[in-house]
């Protein structure tokens, strides 16, 4: 009797295609959908005891320029609240596709944050 490895390698490869969904940091895209930058992921980690943050957004167009409203909320407390000027977190313009941008130590970092 042979041994089928096709359903564990199916389930191995079904884990690694859903694993980054799994870790993933939950988040809302609160802008319209008329809005032309479209939030795609969140990475958050620690430096330096504090919380900081990647957000990578795309657009399909040539951006000049904007404003960012960022908020974070951990449960039902918001931790952080402030508005940007796109101009001071990346340089514009900038061309259709997938920017990342990086906010780094931002409050202080809790076990829980992670």
């Amino acid at each position: 009797m042979a041994i089928s490895l096709f359903h564990p390698m199916l389930l191995l490869i079904l884990s690694l295609f859903f694993l980054p969904t799994l870790l993933a940091i939950p988040f809302d895209d609160c802008g319209f959908k008329s809005y032309p930058i479209k939030v795609t992921g969140v990475e958050l980690f620690k430096e330096q005891h504090k919380a900081s943050f990647n957000i990578t957004v795309s657009t399909n167009k040539v951006i000049t320029g904007g404003i960012v409203h960022l908020q974070v909320q951990y449960g039902y407390k918001t931790i952080m609240d402030h508005t940007y000027n796109l101009s001071e977190l990346i340089t514009c313009p900038f061309s259709p596709g997938a920017v990342v941008l990086s906010f780094r130590k931002q409050f202080p970092y809790a076990k829980e944050v992670s």
